[in-house]
């Protein structure tokens, strides 16, 4: 049986018009889903 291999997005954002400029870089998982990706942004962001 073949194991598959999930695919990660490497995902960088940052918030507009805030100097100095805040990022983040997060790897999602592809099985990640709209709502759980909302969640690990607020999360990320403070």
């Amino acid at each position: 049986m073949d194991s598959l291999i999930p695919e990660i997005y490497k995902i960088r954002f940052w918030l507009k018009g805030i100097s100095p400029m805040i990022w983040r870089r997060l790897l999602i998982n592809n099985t990640t889903s709209i709502a759980d990706f909302h969640h690990i942004i607020q999360i990320t962001m403070g």
